[in-house]
C-alpha cells in the first residue's frame, strides 16, 4: 500500500491533472499535457513523476532545457518510490540529457522488467535510434509487434519501425512500416468521426 501511495499524488486534484497530463502526452497533445501536468506540479511540488512527465512534454514541444530541468528536479523526489517508477526517473532524466546509453540501460530494465507494456517498448526503441542503434530498435520493433491486440497494432510501433528501417537503408521496410502505420491511423480517425 505504501508503494501504491507513492507511485500517485497525495492531493486528489494533483492525481487527476496528473492522469490528464499522461493521458494527452499519449494522444499526442502535448500543450494540454503541459498545462495539466504544470498545474499538477504547482499543487504537489514533491512528487517526482509529474517533474519527469512535465520534462517528456517540454521535450516534445521542443524545449531542451526545460525538459532538462524538470527531469533533474524528479531525480532526488524519487528516493521513495517503487523500484519501476525510480527506473522511469532515471531514464527520463537519462534522455532528456541526451545520455543515450544510460537511457538505453534504463528503458531496457524497465521493458525486461514488463515486457508486455507497449510504452515502455517505444521508449527503449526510440532511445536506441537516437543512439545511432538502429538495428536493435528494430529488433525491439519485432517484439512490440508481437504483444497482444491492440498493443501490438499500435500505429507508433509502425513509426518507429519507419525511421529505423530507413537508418538502417532498409526502405522497402520503411515504407512499408510508414504505410502500415498511415492506414491504421486513418482507420482511427475513421472509427472517431463515426462515433460523433
Amino acid at each position: 500500500a505504501a508503494l501504491l501511495r507513492a507511485a500517485l499524488p497525495a492531493d486528489p486534484t494533483a492525481a487527476r491533472l496528473y492522469a490528464e497530463g499522461l493521458e494527452r502526452t499519449r494522444a499526442g497533445d502535448l500543450l494540454g499535457a503541459r498545462e495539466r501536468l504544470e498545474e499538477a506540479a504547482r499543487i504537489e511540488p514533491a512528487f517526482p513523476l509529474v517533474h519527469a512527465a512535465l520534462a517528456e512534454a517540454w521535450a516534445g514541444l521542443g524545449y531542451d532545457q526545460r525538459a532538462r530541468d524538470e527531469a533533474a528536479r524528479a531525480v532526488p523526489l524519487a528516493g521513495h518510490l517503487p523500484r519501476e517508477g525510480r527506473l522511469l526517473v532515471e531514464a527520463r532524466q537519462a534522455e532528456a540529457s541526451r545520455d543515450w546509453p544510460r537511457a538505453i540501460e534504463a528503458y531496457g530494465a524497465l521493458f525486461g522488467f514488463f515486457p508486455d507494456n507497449l510504452e515502455y517498448g517505444l521508449r527503449l526503441a526510440r532511445v536506441q535510434a537516437n543512439n545511432g542503434r538502429a538495428p536493435d530498435a528494430l529488433g525491439t520493433v519485432d517484439t512490440l509487434r508481437a504483444l497482444p491486440p491492440p498493443a501490438g497494432n499500435d500505429p507508433r510501433i509502425d513509426v518507429l519501425e519507419a525511421v529505423a528501417a530507413g537508418s538502417v537503408g532498409d526502405y522497402r521496410r520503411g515504407r512499408s512500416a510508414a504505410e502500415r502505420g498511415a492506414e491504421l491511423i486513418s482507420e482511427l480517425l475513421d472509427f472517431g468521426r463515426n462515433e460523433q
